[in-house]
Parts: structure tokens; sequence; C-alpha cells
């Protein structure tokens, strides 16, 4: 039971610990653009990483946003298997059509959000 108590407490601080960062906030330390409620005008999903023919084979995600494209591929993700959560959640804002905050840098796809509340 004291080992039990020990873990909880511990799992507890380590999930405290770090409450994370708001998109905007991300974006304007990494000097990033931010777009604000914006639509998903456009998505793309394709294996290939159409500015650069050293990437191919990567997984990558492209959207249209304010008449501009954004992209990203697994190359720009620090963490594995993470592009296909991006992939998914944009995906998702766009088949929803819901209003998105989008982090971007250049041509670069750093972080989307949901800018609404989620249909009911």
């Amino acid at each position: 039971m004291k080992h039990y108590s020990l873990f909880l407490v511990f799992s507890l601080f380590s999930s405290c610990s770090f409450a994370g960062n708001s998109l905007a906030e991300i974006c304007r330390e990494d000097g990033s653009e931010l777009i604000k409620n914006a639509k998903i005008q456009n998505y793309t999903a394709a294996t290939i990483w159409p500015q650069q023919e050293e990437n191919k084979d990567q997984m990558s995600v492209q959207i249209k946003v304010n008449d501009r494209w954004f992209g990203i591929f697994s190359q720009h993700l620090t963490s594995g298997g993470g592009n296909y959560g991006i992939q998914s959640y944009t995906q998702t804002l766009a088949l929803l059509s819901q209003p998105v905050d989008v982090c971007v840098k250049g041509g670069v796809l750093r972080g989307i959000e949901n800018a609404g509340s989620w249909p009911k």
C-alpha cells in the first residue's frame, strides 16, 4: 500500500508539473506567425513532400488557409508517430468545418488548434 501511495503522489506531481502552453504562446516563442480564427479551405495528405525531392516517402499533410498553403511532414517532428496525430486532428477539423488557429513559419505548419466549440 505504501508503494502504491508513493506511485500515486509521484504520478500527480508529474502530471501537474507541465500544464502546457497555448498555441499562441508557443508560436510567439518560436517566432512563428499565428493565423487566428481561419477556415481550412483545402486539405491534402500525401506520402511525398512536394517542395523537396530528397524527403519523398515521408507522410505529409498540407492545408490551405487564407489562400495560402502550409504543410508538415514527419521529418519536422521530434517525437515518432506525431505526424499521424496532427494529420487526423487536422482532417477532423477540416471535415467539421471548424474555425482554427494555425501556427506557421514560412510554408511549414507548426501547430493547429480548434478556435471554436465542438459541434454537439
